[in-house]
């Protein structure tokens, strides 16, 4: 079913069943159990926690302390502890290699690395990394278009910032990332954001966690040539607090659902609505018009295309608060299940239907407005 129209729609608003409004309640408490931070995934003074130093200096670093293994133009980082870097690395690599299911911090301290032909920072195992932003800082981590792997049997790494285990990003810096090779940030499994200043220009998805993506706060900037946002079989929380998404295919996708808690969105995907091959709007019904997307199926000719949604899940999409503005060339809100939408302020430029969902659509409040 779908909701469009260029009618403007208030709150109460319900298109499915009632009984399905129990549905409602239950986002919190599932986000409650599923999505848990710990006290070191926010900002702490790291120079108070014994850090070492890693001064990098074009070709070579120095180091401070214990736990760090160099050679040549790789840091390898083998104890939990806290790494504090600054300065520039030409083409070389940070690699966490730690044994003991500890957790390293990389406390970015003003650096530029760069590594031609892998990941420049590289979490090959650790119980979690954190990668700190410091307060005033600028960092920038770059790769190549072309990488060489260990052997013939592996496709990892794949992003400029790519760890097998838990990441965690914090503070108040900046950190600018150009995937030139595939993906800019992605963990295997949860990657986390409490804070900090996030730019992401990636060749294929910009931000993906496998298991999780929750975001807590951060402003996030992110152009892409596959989706802006990604959970591959997982879910996304997003609770603030700027996103700008400009992605080639979905602007946010979560395998389980995606719930949104509030934050400030502009989300363009796909070239935006003038891209669209769908541009019909549904009058009349503020809601739109209930569709049987079977009948669909048999009366238009499909084919198979790169997914350019705004907003997508294969399961449910829960929005709680927020302000969107999501300029698609297809569905701006999607979801192959359910979509329920309490609170929020929505407004939708779409080549295709506003809200989508393939069993039902909840909305209990919020403004929404179809421009186009």
């Amino acid at each position: 079913m779908d909701v469009g129209g260029e009618t403007q729609i208030n709150t109460d608003s319900q298109v499915g069943k009632p009984q399905d409004l129990v549905k409602i309640s239950d986002t919190d408490a599932e986000i409650n159990e599923r999505v848990t931070y710990d006290d070191d995934d926010f900002y702490s003074d790291w120079r108070n926690e014994n850090p070492n130093y890693i001064e990098l200096k074009g070709t070579v670093a120095d180091s401070t302390g214990t736990g760090v293994e160099m050679k040549e133009d790789t840091i390898t980082i083998t104890k939990a502890g806290v790494y504090a870097l600054s300065g520039k690395l030409d083409n070389g690599q940070i690699i966490v290699d730690e044994q003991d299911k500890g957790t390293v911090k990389l406390v970015l301290n003003g650096v530029e690395i760069h590594a031609t032909d892998s990941a420049p920072i590289y979490v090959k195992k650790a119980g979690k990394t954190i990668i700190t932003l410091e307060d005033g800082t600028e960092n920038m981590i770059s790769d190549g278009e072309n990488y060489v792997f260990e052997d013939d049997t592996t496709d990892e790494p794949n992003a400029a910032i790519f760890s097998k285990d838990n990441l965690t990003i914090n503070g108040t810096g900046k950190l600018t990332v150009y995937g030139n090779y595939n993906n800019g940030i992605s963990s295997k499994d949860d990657l986390k954001i409490t804070g900090g200043q996030i730019n992401i220009y990636s060749a294929d998805d910009g931000l993906m966690g496998r298991d999780l993506v929750a975001v807590k706060d951060g402003t996030i900037t992110i152009k892409s040539a596959g989706d802006g946002i990604k959970s591959s079989k997982g879910l996304i929380v997003l609770e603030g607090d700027i996103f700008n998404i400009q992605a080639d295919a979905d602007g946010i996708q979560g395998e389980t659902a995606v719930y949104i808690l509030g934050g400030d969105y502009s989300i363009f995907s796909g070239g935006g609505s003038v891209d669209g091959s769908d541009k019909t709007n549904t009058k009349g019904n503020p809601m739109g018009s209930w569709r049987d997307n079977n009948t669909v199926a048999n009366t238009e000719q499909e084919t198979e295309t790169k997914s350019t949604k705004g907003i997508k899940s294969s399961t449910l999409i829960a929005i709680e608060g927020g302000t969107f503005n999501l300029d698609t060339s297809d569905d701006a809100i999607h979801s192959d299940d359910s979509i329920i939408i309490t609170d929020g302020d929505i407004t939708i430029a779409t080549g295709d239907d506003g809200i989508h969902a393939d069993k039902s659509i909840i909305i209990n409040g919020g403004k929404h407005q179809r421009c186009i």
